[in-house]
């Protein structure tokens, strides 16, 4: 699961710039960029080709925007926890 920061970044349209790690690149679909963990230079590369480039950074953001509302809003939290509820009534019938 993404940090908070991670899913405020993409509600308010703002592509994200992340580590390239088995628990975060889940989350980049065209609406960001990663850098090798740990490697400042690349992240300053990445941040530079972002920060130059405000038509990238807009549709990134977009993309952003639209992959959290689809994956992190409240509603979609709700149904998960909805069925998670269900799933473990279920099995308390058994």
């Amino acid at each position: 699961k993404p940090s908070i920061t991670i899913q405020e970044a993409m509600s308010t349209s703002l592509p994200i710039i992340l580590a390239d790690a088995e628990s975060t690149r889940h989350l980049i679909h065209d609406n960001g960029l990663t850098y090798p963990n740990g490697n400042i230079i690349s992240l300053r590369e990445k941040t530079y080709t972002l920060l130059s480039d405000a038509v990238s950074m807009r549709l990134m953001g977009i993309n952003s925007r639209i992959l959290a509302t689809n994956h992190f809003s409240w509603l979609k939290i709700a149904k998960n926890s909805l069925e998670i509820y269900e799933k473990v009534l279920e099995m308390q019938k058994c």
